[in-house]
């Protein structure tokens, strides 16, 4: 995850991040995005996202935890009742679908598309011992 720098920007500078993040992830695909195409959405030199990250892999990940801290705070932990695996994927789709036609949608479709069987594995252990 990103390092202690990041988490000392305010909210206002991490909410721009990531949207920038999302859009250049979105447009370019998680493959061919490049630390140089990063930069240049975020307006920061190569030292200063650096200062911030490890690296791509790192960025990436900070992107999909928050996508997952999103779903999970919306419609798994607000909910009284504990949900089923059945219940989790009718509540993704749910917001996958409220995601449509919004800048995150490319970045979402991205990530599913190109996500490694074990990392599903790894999400749904996660959402399972969530609940």
């Amino acid at each position: 995850m990103p390092n202690i720098a990041f988490n000392k920007l305010t909210a206002n500078k991490k909410k721009q991040i990531l949207e920038a993040g999302y859009l250049v992830f979105g447009e370019y695909g998680y493959q061919n995005t490049s630390i140089n195409q990063i930069t240049n959405v975020l307006n920061m030199t190569r030292t200063s996202f650096y200062y911030y990250f490890t690296d791509k892999d790192d960025f990436y990940r900070l992107l999909v935890e928050d996508q997952k801290q999103t779903f999970l705070s919306k419609y798994i932990y607000n909910k009284e009742q504990k949900v089923n695996l059945f219940d989790i994927f009718l509540r993704l789709f749910d917001y996958l679908t409220e995601c449509k036609k919004t800048p995150i949608e490319p970045f979402l479709l991205d990530l599913f598309y190109n996500i490694s069987f074990d990392k599903q594995n790894e999400l749904l252990k996660q959402l399972e011992d969530t609940n």
